[in-house]
């Protein structure tokens, strides 16, 4: 029953140690992706608060999207 525990114990220590490492990496890339968000949202001119980071990225794909068409459109 001893070795079980152990090995169990030595198990979720390593799997802690794991998670801790990807979640500082996961806060890192959030803080970046905020700070680039934010400073986007300076360039364009809106509230990042009231427009969201999900309505930003849909509309400019969208966009994208259309403008694509557009330009095959005239292409051809």
């Amino acid at each position: 029953m001893f070795m079980i525990t152990e090995l169990f114990l030595t198990t979720l220590h390593q799997f802690l140690n794991t998670a801790k490492e990807q979640l500082e990496v996961l806060e890192g890339m959030y803080k970046k992706m905020t700070t680039l968000f934010n400073n986007t949202a300076k360039y364009f001119a809106f509230n990042p608060k009231k427009y969201t980071m999900e309505e930003f990225f849909s509309d400019l794909k969208a966009f994208v999207e259309s403008f694509n068409v557009r330009i095959i459109f005239f292409l051809i």
